[in-house]
């Protein structure tokens, strides 16, 4: 069996994302594969969920896009997920007819989900900015609107995407559902592999000494520096190491703060 090291790279707006793991070559009969326990499926489900919604946030929204929770009153309350459903897309189509007019083509991302407590139907809604909240609030007329910029922390949207996928796959649990809906103006993040660049003593050395690694990261994707914590090993049943990093794009002079100042909220 040949092992080499792949890394896969992904491009999300002003974040990079790299993943460096062992690709294994067959010199013999297929070993019969392992599949994991349920349990283990569930959190490779959940990780995977929250990568691809972190990018998704990371390649189309800004610190000047908007996160916004549309709640029901009494009245309004929907029955079931679909009566729900229905209700934001109707909503969705009334804010875009809203945008069009400003000459503007939204992005959105919204996801359903159950309120921990009170187990009431709401959602949650990320979108292009282009109204205010008092306009968003107008065109929902079914309960409250709740709006703020969108808040990058130094690993980006993480918390938020890890929020907005906290619940588990089976829909009796009342959470969330972890299927989020987009627009179709959503662009997906770009991707590009390469082999062989990194040799196993290296990921060793990687692993032992993380400067190393970021220092690697660094020379290699110029105008970008590691996010703190971000760097993430572990060892397969072979001996093959995976690191996974997230690195952020330098700010300069003429680009928005990552940190903003007090009333940085008031739109």
């Amino acid at each position: 069996m040949q092992r080499i090291y792949r890394e896969r790279k992904y491009i999300c707006g002003d974040y990079i994302e790299v993943a460096i793991y062992p690709v294994y070559t067959q010199t013999r009969g297929r070993s019969k594969r392992k599949k994991p326990t349920s349990e283990v499926q569930q959190r490779l489900n959940r990780r995977h969920a929250t990568d691809r919604l972190r990018r998704l946030l990371h390649t189309n929204f800004t610190p000047k896009d908007l996160f916004v929770t549309l709640t029901f009153d009494e009245d309004s309350l929907p029955e079931t997920v679909a009566d729900c459903q229905r209700a934001v897309q109707n909503y969705l189509r009334r804010v875009k007819r809203k945008y069009a007019k400003a000459g503007i083509e939204p992005k959105y991302i919204y996801i359903l989900e159950y309120g921990e407590k009170h187990q009431r139907l709401h959602a949650h809604l990320v979108i292009s900015d282009g109204l205010s909240r008092d306009e968003l609030s107008a065109l929902w007329g079914q309960g409250t609107v709740s709006a703020d910029r969108l808040r990058f922390e130094a690993d980006g949207l993480t918390a938020l995407a890890v929020y907005l996928t906290k619940g588990k796959d089976d829909e009796d649990d009342r959470l969330t559902f972890k299927r989020w809906c987009g627009s179709r103006s959503l662009e997906q993040p770009t991707i590009t592999e390469r082999d062989g660049r990194i040799s196993h003593k290296k990921m060793i050395d990687f692993c032992e000494r993380d400067s190393d690694s970021a220092i690697y990261l660094e020379t290699h994707y110029d105008g970008f520096e590691t996010v703190e914590n971000s760097l993430d090993y572990c060892e397969d049943t072979y001996g093959g190491l995976y690191l996974t990093a997230l690195l952020r794009r330098m700010p300069t002079k003429k680009d928005l703060p990552f940190s903003a100042s007090p009333n940085w909220l008031d739109f």
